[in-house]
């Protein structure tokens, strides 16, 4: 993930991540078969870690909606370069996978809220409402 602000996720190799982990070509492969296995890896540590976060912050705060954002909105402004980084490449997997995470936790909420059911198209709210949050999301992470 350090890799991320300096070089973009696309240019980073292999090597590159053996180099910064200093560990052998090997040992990544006994982990990983690709880089992007490491990548998916990384971002779930990252997920299970806010989600922890939100579900303590729920028992506190009730049944908000959307209450993934404050946890996640955090973890932005922590790790501003990594944030921003990875909302700068549009055309990259990292942020296409982002992208999709974010609709599913959007998702999962209106679903459970039952949204959908009251005119609106639940699919035509979620596409707004994660468009909105990612452009958020990269405002409240600005470089350092």
């Amino acid at each position: 993930m350090a890799l991320i602000p300096e070089q973009g996720y696309v240019a980073i190799t292999v090597e590159d991540i053996c180099q910064r982990a200093n560990i052998g070509r090997s040992t990544f492969y006994t982990h990983y078969a690709y880089k992007d296995a490491l990548r998916s890896a990384s971002i779930e540590t990252h997920l299970r870690s806010i989600g922890r976060r939100r579900e303590a912050a729920s028992q506190e705060t009730g049944s908000r909606l959307f209450e993934f954002s404050l946890p996640m909105l955090e973890h932005a402004h922590a790790f501003r370069r990594l944030h921003h980084a990875l909302l700068a490449s549009t055309g990259d997997t990292i942020h296409d996978e982002l992208r999709e995470r974010i609709r599913r936790a959007v998702r999962e909420e209106l679903v459970e809220k039952r949204i959908g059911d009251r005119g609106m198209p639940a699919e035509f709210a979620i596409q707004f409402i994660a468009g909105a949050f990612l452009a958020v999301l990269a405002w409240w992470s600005p470089p350092t």
